[in-house]
């Protein structure tokens, strides 16, 4: 994907003022900033949820600001959220199912639930979503509520229901908000395995710096919506535009 002098305002507001930065194929990127420095509005703009008054984003030959909000899951881009998204009193495998329906455009959760009570399933669907709930250990908890969850396995319930889509480009919002510092190692290994094991690219906003810098190839830094700093973890926790962005602190302790 490659994000080319986005700009955003809100009223007076410059969210973000010409950022341009490129995640390619196989990578794990961070993307991170002091509160306010642009960030979850440039995964907005991705998600198709903001329109930017300038720049571009293309994912291969696909020119992303001409997608509907619907669309980018049919391109290959999948998008976790800070809050779990999800069917709170569904199951953990129906949860999946829509997702996996609905990125097939053959079913929406309406239809999804008249297919229950016919008793029409897709065995291939729910293969895939088998494989899935294997490879994010949800296996336990895969006929309970998503609900009934904790928080940390509603937020591994919304990754699983982002990859049963099949996406190359998986977008992670803040995965590690709300973690414990066990869950945040859990979390380290499977960003790591989602690309190394399902070769799926991985762009990931987050404020926990010790987890970005322990899983990126690379990290990009926004600033006041501006792009400050790009590079690997060791150049961007040395750059003094960066350690003077977060107030002079240092960047790699937790927060």
């Amino acid at each position: 994907m490659t994000v080319t002098g986005l700009s955003k305002r809100f009223g007076g507001i410059v969210a973000l003022d010409g950022v341009s930065f490129s995640v390619k194929s196989g990578e794990i990127v961070g993307l991170i900033g002091p509160n306010g420095a642009g960030k979850t509005t440039v995964f907005n703009c991705i998600s198709r949820f903001y329109t930017p008054e300038a720049g571009e984003i293309r994912f291969g030959d696909v020119d992303v600001l001409r997608l509907a909000p619907n669309g980018l899951t049919g391109v290959g881009v999948g998008r976790t959220f800070q809050q779990a998204e999800l069917f709170k009193t569904m199951t953990v495998e129906d949860n999946l199912l829509i997702g996996l329906h609905n990125r097939a455009g053959r079913m929406n959760p309406l239809a999804y639930f008249a297919s229950i009570f016919t008793g029409i399933e897709d065995r291939t669907h729910r293969d895939a979503v088998s494989e899935i709930i294997e490879f994010l250990a949800l296996g336990e908890v895969r006929a309970q509520p998503a609900g009934s969850l904790s928080f940390g396995l509603q937020k591994r319930v919304d990754v699983a229901r982002a990859l049963v889509a099949a996406p190359s480009l998986l977008l992670l919002d803040e995965p590690a908000a709300g973690l414990t510092q066990g869950e945040l190692k859990d979390l380290a290994d499977l960003i790591r395995r989602i690309r190394d094991d399902l070769g799926v690219t991985v762009l990931l906003v987050e404020h926990h710096m010790n987890l970005v810098m322990s899983v990126s190839d690379r990290v990009v830094v926004l600033d006041f919506g501006q792009k400050i700093s790009e590079g690997t973890p060791e150049h961007v926790q040395n750059d003094p535009a960066v350690i003077e962005a977060y107030l002079g602190g240092s960047i790699d302790a937790e927060d």
